[in-house]
């Protein structure tokens, strides 16, 4: 007949005692580090898709304002900031990109005549933090095109 035997205190090996507090202290500095490190670039990732919807949604507009050229039978011309000259501002038919304020928007005014063909041309649109995105119009409806993306 065998008798159990519990263990006493002293009798544990080394291999049984579990993680010392530098182990763990070392391990928690790696995690972090990678974390940041992860943390940082996601965020990077989220700033550029929201500049990149931010800028779609204005070159988006686009079409919107050729919709109303040819419903109203009315030429529409899209100004840039870069290239407003020769365009009266104060007309009726001239429409600006919606844009946030802290962007700037370059590029070619886009006409749009009243049965709705237009122009052409190429848009660049660049951030407060310099990021910078190319899009080309083509006529006869305005497609867009993305040609670049820069940082």
């Amino acid at each position: 007949m065998k008798i159990l035997r519990t263990r006493r205190s002293g009798d544990y090996h080394k291999s049984e005692q579990g993680f010392s507090l530098l182990e763990l202290l070392v391990v928690l500095a790696i995690m972090g580090l990678v974390l940041s490190l992860v943390g940082a670039r996601m965020i990077g990732n989220i700033e550029s898709q929201r500049f990149i919807r931010t800028a779609e949604a204005a070159v988006a507009d686009v079409l919107i304002i050729r919709a109303d050229a040819i419903l109203n039978a009315e030429p529409r011309t899209l100004i840039t900031q870069s290239r407003n000259t020769g365009v009266d501002e104060r007309r009726e038919f001239t429409r600006r990109f919606d844009i946030p304020q802290d962007w700037r928007v370059e590029g070619d005014n886009i006409n749009i005549s009243a049965s709705g063909v237009c122009s052409g041309g190429l848009i660049a649109f660049t951030n407060s933090q310099g990021r910078r995105i190319v899009y080309r119009l083509d006529p006869p409806r305005c497609t867009a095109q993305r040609l670049s993306l820069g940082t």
